[in-house]
């Protein structure tokens, strides 16, 4: 059996052209999607969870509570696609259950926020699989660092369970970079 062979997305040239390796094989994708569904992490992915995560009502009885600006961020992880030659960064507005705003950041925007939220692409998927319970990495292994109140977002966090859950139920919209298959 041929070896796997994935190519790292660092030259531009492979990086503009949109194609993996897999066995000598060449597969045409697009940079965002393959057969129709975002990559982790993307403004696609990010749109989708936001429309699961509005409509969930167990999400919106969690966090009936909470009210609260979050930047999620993914620092950058340049093995794995272009997408992700810079760090990611989310910003997600919290209002009592209802999300009033979400949107993609670029590096340097000034967008304030109550929580910074900052951890790998390798523990955000292992996360998003539930691989890593979210308390755990953020108070035991601390693989995610929060600036902002700890304590307050902890008084929170059955609704950010709920988040990862609904994130993990969602697996198969998705697919992950580094677990590509034809």
């Amino acid at each position: 059996m041929p070896k796997r062979k994935f190519v790292v997305y660092s030259s531009a040239s492979k990086a503009d052209t949109g194609f993996l390796e897999r066995s000598n094989k060449t597969k045409r994708i697009s940079k965002k999607r393959k057969r129709g569904k975002p990559l982790f992490l993307t403004k696609e992915w990010f749109d989708a969870f936001i429309k699961h995560l509005k409509n969930d009502e167990v999400y919106q009885k969690e966090a009936t509570n909470f009210a609260g600006k979050i930047i999620f961020t993914c620092l950058s992880e340049p093995s794995l696609h272009e997408l992700y030659r810079k760090d990611m960064h989310f910003y997600f507005d919290s209002y009592y259950g209802d999300i009033r705003q979400w949107q993609m950041l670029e590096t340097g925007d000034n967008t304030k926020a109550d929580y910074y939220i900052t951890g790998r692409y390798e523990d955000w998927k292992n996360i998003a699989l539930g691989n890593l319970k979210l308390k755990k990495a953020v108070l035991v292994t601390r693989k995610l660092k929060i600036k902002g109140n700890k304590l307050q977002l902890l008084k929170h966090m059955k609704a950010a369970e709920r988040t990862v859950k609904l994130i993990s139920e969602m697996k198969n919209e998705f697919y992950f970079p580094d677990e590509w298959t034809s």
